[in-house]
């Protein structure tokens, strides 16, 4: 039963005479249903892990790391050694807000090379490296130290993520599915360097830009505490208010034109952005939800 019926293994490998598979719950949440610092109940974890795949993931017996979506080649140079990090490595600077290559010079710990297994979102919309990239945008630019006039910060996600932040040095796109990352860890089990490293989105990026907003405008917060403290909801996609919030942000995306700052590097096509817009707002429409994965 893949180590226990609650575990998302279950229900993944589960085999009925129809096209569809219903599953009994006690609660659908008792928290908040967002990737950020939501789906921390049982209820929602439950579900939740059966409706996003990770990138890497831990096995549920040996505890071991293996590949979900995210193939990987490790390549480390100890724990006393270094390694050189390309010149065309790029990193995101929250202060300059934009991507800029890593200094001359840069070394790294380790090296872990990523082939990613993209498919479909649920709302239809191809996943694609921009998704990868937009999640480590996110991460570094609400894990990094607060600025002055900074909204991007959260009381319980930003300490959190500043452990990776401080320890990544670069990545380096190589085609549509290929990433090189560069990080200062080392672990004498190379899977665990892997799963340090590990870059992947469970929601497309025009999701977490709206949701984005929506906290630093400060109609919503990504956490409990940040949310008693602003006397704000915390953000939850499954609850049809806070869905409606976030159609409201794709659909003035859409009539602006706006292209992320973290997705403005790259050379993207027009349209692009409008059926990413479209897409997610059609789902929303359709299911009065915004749990998107």
């Amino acid at each position: 039963m893949g180590a226990g019926v609650p575990t998302r293994f279950t229900p993944i490998n589960a085999r009925t005479d129809s096209d569809s598979l219903k599953i009994g719950v006690k609660q659908i949440y008792q928290a908040a249903w967002n990737p950020v610092m939501g789906i921390s109940d049982i209820y929602s974890r439950q579900i939740w892990d059966t409706l996003y795949d990770p990138g890497v993931f831990k096995h549920p017996y040996t505890g071991d790391t293996f590949p979900i979506r995210t193939d990987y080649v490790i390549e480390t140079a100890g724990s006393d050694g270094k390694l050189d990090v390309p010149d065309d490595a790029i990193i995101w600077d929250p202060v300059l807000q934009s991507w800029r290559e890593v200094d001359p010079n840069t070394q790294a710990t380790s090296k872990v090379t990523f082939d990613l297994t993209l498919s479909k979102w649920h709302n239809g919309s191809l996943m694609d490296m921009n998704d990868v990239l937009h999640s480590l945008y996110f991460t570094i630019e609400w894990g990094s130290e607060q600025q002055e006039d900074d909204k991007t910060f959260d009381t319980e996600f930003t300490p959190r993520a500043s452990q990776t932040v401080q320890t990544l040095i670069g990545v380096r796109p190589l085609d549509e599915k290929t990433l090189e990352v560069y990080v200062d860890y080392w672990h004498f089990d190379e899977a665990e360097i892997a799963d340090w490293a590990s870059l992947w989105s469970s929601v497309p990026w025009e999701l977490m830009t709206a949701m984005e907003q929506s906290v630093i405008d400060g109609k919503v917060s990504f956490s409990r505490s940040g949310a008693v403290s602003k006397s704000v909801n915390w953000l939850s996609l499954i609850v049809p208010n806070d869905a409606e919030i976030i159609k409201q942000y794709l659909i003035e995306f859409k009539d602006s034109n706006h292209v992320p700052p973290a997705l403005d590097y790259f050379d993207l096509r027009n349209n692009y952005f409008d059926s990413r817009y479209d897409a997610s707002i059609k789902w929303i429409e359709e299911y009065n939800h915004a749990v998107i994965s």
